[in-house]
């Protein structure tokens, strides 16, 4: 798989380990900071990488959601993901720290890994190369792979914490394209 790895400056050294570890399972990372990206006209190169890519993996910590440039390969990884079939999103979040999620804007609507401690990030990569291997060979509408929801996959971590988040995600999911297109409210 080609995959764009969209971290700050800051993070280099999470996503370094996560670099390595993707590569040496075989899939063909984009990592600015890599040795093969430099001396390419990087506005160019980013924005051709992400369209190149299968999927788009967000190292989101608040230096993530500080940086603009971040913020503009966010952008563009949006709208290739509205431009994309199948049944898995393009768009994956990476939390390597603990961010508020009210902060996050549309990455909130995706499944988060945790990856916030040094032994949960093979794990976590695990779980989703499993995740993405077996969702590109389904037919779509067969369900996930993991057993989740698609509002589970959808919305990921936190869990709803009180009804004013739960109304709050189930609003951004409904004017969100990218999300599931069936709701079912049940209240008292």
């Amino acid at each position: 798989m080609k995959i764009f790895l969209s971290y700050a400056i800051e993070d280099a050294d999470a996503a370094g380990v996560i670099y390595h570890r993707l590569s040496a399972d075989g899939h063909m990372v984009f990592n600015w900071q890599a040795p093969e990206s430099r001396g390419e006209r990087f506005i160019n190169a980013t924005e051709e990488a992400i369209q190149d890519a299968d999927y788009f993996f967000a190292v989101l910590s608040s230096s993530f959601l500080a940086s603009s440039w971040c913020r503009d390969e966010r952008n563009i990884a949006l709208r290739r993901e509205h431009e994309r079939t199948g049944n898995l999103p393009f768009i994956h979040v990476l939390k390597i720290a603990n961010v508020n999620p009210r902060d996050t804007g549309y990455l909130g609507n995706y499944d988060w890994r945790d990856m916030t401690r040094p032994e949960l990030v093979g794990p976590a990569l695990d779980a989703l190369s499993r995740r993405l291997n077996q969702g590109s060979q389904r037919p779509p509408g067969t369900g996930d792979p993991e057993g989740l929801t698609a509002g589970d996959a959808y919305f990921g971590e936190p869990s709803f914490r009180n009804r004013e988040n739960e109304l709050e995600k189930v609003l951004r999911g409904l004017t969100n394209a990218a999300g599931p297109h069936f709701w079912l409210v049940v209240a008292p």
